[in-house]
C-alpha cells in the first residue's frame, strides 16, 4: 500500500512537472511574441524611421532639437540630421511663417 501511494505520488509529480514545462513554455513564446511586437513598434515610430521617410531632425548646437524659429537665431550654428548623415548650417536668417486666414 505504501508503494503504491509512493508511486501514486511520483505520477502525480511527473504529470504537473509535465503541466509546469508546457505553461512556461507556453508564457515564453507569448512574450517572446509580444517583445517582437513591441520592437517592430519601436522600429517603425523611432527617429531612424522617420529620417527615412523623408523628414530631418534639426538641433541647436547644444544638441537640443529644434521645434520653433524662436529657439534659433541667425549666425548660430545647427546640425541637421537626414537618413544617410548630418548637415552642419550656420543661419543665415530666421522668416516666420505668414499666418493662413480661413
Amino acid at each position: 500500500m505504501l508503494r503504491a501511494r509512493a508511486e501514486a505520488a511520483r505520477q502525480a509529480i511527473t504529470a504537473l512537472q509535465a503541466r509546469l514545462r508546457a505553461a512556461t513554455e507556453q508564457r515564453v513564446g507569448e512574450q517572446h511574441r509580444q517583445l517582437l511586437a513591441w520592437n517592430d513598434l519601436l522600429r517603425v515610430l523611432g527617429p531612424q524611421a522617420t529620417l527615412e521617410r523623408g523628414y530631418s531632425i534639426t538641433t541647436d548646437a547644444s544638441g537640443g532639437p529644434l521645434s520653433s524659429i524662436r529657439s534659433v537665431s541667425s549666425g548660430e550654428r545647427v546640425r541637421t540630421q537626414l537618413a544617410d548623415g548630418e548637415i552642419l548650417s550656420d543661419v543665415a536668417k530666421v522668416c516666420p511663417r505668414e499666418s493662413q486666414s480661413l
